[in-house]
């Protein structure tokens, strides 16, 4: 690989040792975007992790955070269980993007109103994050849908 830093590394961008994957920090990992040490999967912070997006150590599922897990928890919005997991959640299309207000002034008008459907949807705490009202996105979505009729 290129840009490593450690030895016996397999891939790029790695610091540390014996890494098989891509941009790892730590040592042994197997996967890419790992944090910490003999972790196999990707994107985990912590040590010992098997499964992808993990942060503590030894946990053997997906999107787990503390020691121990071997289930993936229910995902969290809006500060309350959503009884899904991470991988059950479809985000809109428009809150994918880095620019939230270009993103917003071009998505579509059913991915817009799907927002509102996001599990224990919270306009305040929506605001809050991303800065945007749900005014702001309702007059978004009949401006869409009067500059839609107008071409008919």
């Amino acid at each position: 690989g290129i840009d490593n830093v450690g030895n016996d590394n397999r891939g790029s961008l790695n610091s540390g040792s014996s890494n098989v994957g891509h941009s790892n920090t730590g040592s042994f990992n197997r996967g890419s975007f790992n944090s910490g040490d003999y972790n196999t999967g990707h994107a985990n912070t912590g040590s010992f992790n098997r499964g992808n997006r993990n942060s503590g150590k030894w946990n053997v599922c997906n999107n787990s955070c503390g020691f121990f897990n071997t289930a993936e928890p229910p995902a969290h919005m809006f500060d309350k269980p959503t009884g899904l997991r991470a991988s059950e959640i479809r985000l809109p299309k428009w809150l994918q993007k880095g620019d939230l207000n270009a993103s917003l002034q071009s998505a579509e008008i059913d991915d817009l109103q799907a927002t509102f459907a996001l599990p224990n949807f919270d306009a305040a705490i929506f605001e809050r994050i991303t800065g945007i009202s749900a005014e702001t996105l309702n007059a978004v979505i009949a401006r869409k849908k009067t500059e839609a009729l107008t071409r008919i």
